[in-house]
């Protein structure tokens, strides 16, 4: 004889439609906080900006897709791999620029998260993919966007983009002026309880984003160069 919960099955469908819905909200938020970016340029955004927009949003709808995917298997409740997702946003970013920029990445197997930390981290790295591909090539040059993540002491993930630009204006250290003051960031990084930090050279900027385990947040102290807190 076997048997089955009916009750188990029904939370089961009950908690993936909840996350659905989360994914689908959090979407939504990104195109919008997005599309205010855009309205707010001075002067007024041109082609490249629509379509930088475009494709950002093209990336996040496929995140979710994934995401869905996955909950609709034996794994929805499980952590999910953040270097595969970041994969892919390297990937559909890359296919959407010509061969002036290449975009490299290194994932390490291990970079697991919950899955209600995954697509705000992914939304977060596209942001900071796609400021790179804006600001962050010297004319003349051809460009490089290094993406990496790891897994730390910690048991926290850190994310690291790098590219070999003029690096931010002389005197800035937030990235202010290059797009990462905007509320978007600054939620996305709050969702995650994360840390962003900004280290300039004039050979590049990189971008170090760190997402700590649970205890690793208990366990966070002062001192870090962190320039947005969640």
């Amino acid at each position: 004889m076997t048997f089955t919960d009916a009750h188990a099955g029904s939370r089961s469908s009950g908690e993936a439609d909840h996350r659905i819905a989360n994914h689908l909200a959090l979407l939504s938020c990104y195109v919008r906080l997005k599309g205010k970016q855009l309205v707010r340029r001075t002067p007024p955004p041109g082609a490249d900006d629509i379509a930088f927009f475009l494709k950002s949003v093209d990336v996040q709808i496929t995140a979710v897709s994934e995401l869905h995917r996955l909950l609709s298997s034996d794994a929805g409740g499980s952590p999910d791999d953040l270097g595969q997702r970041l994969k892919q946003v390297c990937r559909l970013l890359a296919s959407g620029v010509t061969g002036e920029v290449v975009i490299a990445g290194s994932f390490d197997s291990d970079c697991t998260l919950a899955p209600h930390r995954i697509l705000p981290t992914v939304q977060l790295v596209t942001e900071v993919i796609t400021n790179a591909l804006k600001h962050g090539c010297r004319p003349g040059t051809r460009g490089r966007i290094e993406v990496s993540c790891r897994r730390n002491a910690d048991r926290g993930v850190a994310v690291e983009v790098r590219d070999n630009g003029p690096g931010l204006p002389a005197g800035q250290s937030d990235g202010t002026r290059r797009g990462f003051g905007s509320d978007l960031v600054k939620t996305l990084t709050g969702q995650i309880d994360g840390t962003i930090e900004y280290l300039s050279t004039d050979t590049g900027l990189t971008v170090r984003l760190w997402i700590p385990s649970h205890e690793g947040r208990r366990r966070l102290v002062s001192g870090h160069p962190v320039r947005w807190n969640g």
